[in-house]
Order: C-alpha cells, then structure tokens, then sequence
C-alpha cells in the first residue's frame, strides 16, 4: 500500500481499547514483542485482554518475527505468565524459516550464521544443514540478527559484507527493523541486515512479516479461507511489518501505539497520538492501520 504524499480518504479509527471493536471480529492475530512482553516481562493489561478475547470465543495466533522456534517463543510466555490456554496456535518467522530449509531440495546446505549464540539453535534437527565458519564455503547465509542491545551496524556488517563478497544469498529469518524494551531500550534485528544486503545487490529470501506466505499458513492453521479474510484483525506495533502484512493479506489491522513507533508519534506508553502526528507517521512509513489503540487492553 503506497500512501505518496497523500492520505487516505478512509480515516484511521482511534480507540481507547480492544473492547470497542473486537466483536466485528472472529480470528487474531497478534504480535508478541511490543504488544504482548517485551522479552522481559508481559505488558501490564496484556494477560488480560487475552482473557477477555478467549471469553468471547475468539481464535487466536500469536505471530511473530522472532528468529527462532515456536517452542521457544513458548518458553517465553510461559516465562512470562501467558497460559498456552490464551491461544490457539504460535507461529514464528523461525519455525517458517526451519520449514523451508527442510522441506527446500534445490539448493545446497552449507550455511554462514550471521547473529546471536542464543538463536544458532534454529536449524537443530536438520542434519542436512551444515554451519561452516567462512562464507566462501558456504551455499547461503542465515541471518537472525544482532547479539545485544545496544549493538550497531558496525558489530555485524563486516561479516555480511564478506558474504556479498562471497555472492551467496541470504536467508532473512526476521524482517524486523527494531524492538524496543518497555525501558526504551532498542535492539536492531535481523531486517536491518537484510535491507542493506538487498541495498548491496545481494539476494535476500525474506520470511516472517508483512509476507504474504505467513498469513496464508496463519488460515490454513484457522481452517478458513482467504474468502473469509474479513473476519480476521490482526494486532502489531509496527506498521512496516505487522500492518502491511496485514493490508497486503486483506485484513484489518490494529496498531499499539505504545511500541517501537511511540518515539515518532510523540507519546508516553499509554496514549494514543495526535490525528497530525499518527497521519505524518503513516505517510512515512507507507501503510496505515485500520485502527490504533495506546497498548493492548480490554
């Protein structure tokens, strides 16, 4: 969806809550970081508006662009607090990267990693694959990020540019720009890398968010159709991904105006935007969302 310069004829709906519109819909799909934890701790109403949802029948996946296994990304929420009863299904740009991987028999199997100790796990169980220590051995890089918070660029770009050297593609297991700590801590991810491959003239296989690929797995876990689409919001705190994923698919979306985005649209967690400064941020961003709440609430 390409804004220009110009907005939308259909304005954005600003709500307070969930509560005030979630009866249009019978099927979530619903961010994790930003929106539900921030890999520390669940944001204060989160559990709570799951609940409210589940109460009224509703079906819920929980999407999201982490680098690494479904079941990890459980660990966490249990971690966390969330009940596995909150949801029905989890689906990771990891667990859609490992599927491809094992499934894929065209290409080779020697891999470069590009990204944190913690992640390297993601292709465990696929004893084709093979990590290799240089880049010029290797039939593809696998890109899941950078180490810390805090980290730039600089820590993780002499090694992606020795893989353009090498000519190989990239495997991007998480399109995400950035996230963000309720501190206000931010983390680059894997997405940056990705974008500035593509920048260099290296091929990137992208997966996750706003993909179309990962909404369609996300019906089929439904048991729907793409005729049904209409029935589904999904729930994220970037516009870049989670939006235009959303609008790309033919799903409403909703923002949480109190994620990675609450810096440009000039707010405190809790609150929702101006009319100017939530229109300005779209138009930069190229996408809006069908509606904006200040966190995710009942």
């Amino acid at each position: 969806m390409n804004l220009a310069l110009e907005k939308a004829e259909v304005a954005i709906k600003m709500h307070n809550s969930l509560s005030e519109f979630a009866d249009k819909y019978d099927y979530f799909i619903i961010d994790l970081w930003g929106v539900l934890h921030d890999g520390q701790a669940a944001y204060p109403k989160a559990i709570a508006a799951l609940e409210s949802l589940r109460k009224r029948s509703k079906k819920i996946i929980l999407l999201s662009n982490a680098p690494r296994r479904a079941v990890k990304a459980k660990e966490t929420l249990d971690r966390l607090g969330f009940a596995p009863d909150l949801y029905d299904a989890i689906l990771t740009s990891g667990e859609v990267t490992f599927e491809y991987l094992k499934n894929d028999r065209t290409g080779g199997k020697k891999y470069y990693y590009i990204g944190p100790e913690k992640d390297e796990d993601i292709l465990n169980g696929l004893e084709e694959c093979q990590q290799v220590k240089c880049p010029a051995d290797a039939d593809f890089a696998l890109n899941t990020g950078f180490n810390h918070f805090g980290d730039g660029m600089e820590t993780k770009q002499p090694e992606t540019e020795e893989c353009l050297a090498a000519r190989i593609p990239m495997i991007c297991a998480n399109p995400d720009r950035v996230v963000v700590r309720q501190t206000g801590e931010v983390m680059l991810c894997a997405g940056l890398l990705g974008e500035f491959y593509e920048a260099n003239g290296g091929e990137v296989i992208w997966f996750g968010k706003p993909y179309e690929s990962v909404y369609e797995k996300c019906l089929e876990i439904f048991g729907i159709t793409k005729s049904e689409s209409a029935k589904i919001c999904a729930i994220g705190d970037s516009i870049h991904t989670d939006i235009a994923g959303a609008n790309n698919s033919g799903i409403s979306s909703t923002l949480v105006a109190g994620g990675i985005l609450s810096n440009k649209l000039g707010i405190n967690f809790g609150e929702l935007p101006t009319l100017d400064n939530l229109e300005k941020t779209c138009i930069e961003e190229g996408d809006r969302p069908t509606y904006i709440i200040p966190e995710f609430l009942w």
